[in-house]
């Protein structure tokens, strides 16, 4: 009996799980779809990619003022792969300073603040893919180190680490530096 209780106790801890909850990214989604159309040079597919996440880019382009969905619009129109592909940065640059700005407001409430962590580093892992090989280390280092700030909250006491806001700050700091020297802001 107690083996089955043990179980099932586990069992819901795992379905509670809020990693489990949303797997699904737009901004990584759409990063990927459109970046994959631009490559083959599929400028209907593309067209249509942006149609679909349009309110995506246009989010973007308000909350930074940077003109994402008609930087994207022309370069898709002019065939340009690589002012398309900064463009895509640019949105996945601006959605992890918002989720990392998140995690910050959210900073005392432990799993709130994980998930928005765990997301940005899966936005993060794009911009790394084209940073060099030491920007790269350094933004996976400094992502590591924010998530360790959280601290942890342990189970009935176990494992509990305290929190530490400073070295949050220092590196979600060094993680946008380094994103925004990769995918510096731009103008039409």
């Amino acid at each position: 009996m107690r083996k089955l209780m043990i179980a099932a106790l586990v069992a819901v801890r795992l379905m509670a799980c809020p990693f489990d909850e949303e797997n699904h990214e737009p901004t990584v989604d759409a990063y990927v779809a459109l970046s994959e159309s631009i490559a083959k040079a599929d400028a209907v597919r593309s067209k249509a990619l942006l149609e679909t996440n349009r309110e995506l880019y246009l989010y973007f382009q308000n909350v930074r003022g940077e003109p994402i969905l008609s930087g994207l619009e022309k370069a898709v129109a002019a065939n340009d792969t690589e002012r398309a592909m900064h463009w895509l940065g640019r949105s996945v640059v601006i959605e992890t300073e918002e989720l990392l700005d998140q995690a910050a407001q959210k900073f005392e409430r432990y799993n709130e603040a994980r998930l928005l962590l765990v997301k940005a580093k899966k936005h993060l892992e794009l911009i790394m893919a084209r940073m060099g090989k030491k920007e790269a280390m350094q933004a996976k280092k400094a992502m590591r180190k924010a998530l360790k700030s959280l601290g942890n909250p342990g189970v009935m006491g176990v494992g509990k680490r305290a929190p530490d806001p400073k070295l949050f700050a220092k590196s979600g700091s060094e993680i946008k530096v380094l994103m925004r020297k990769t995918v510096p802001p731009a103008s039409l």
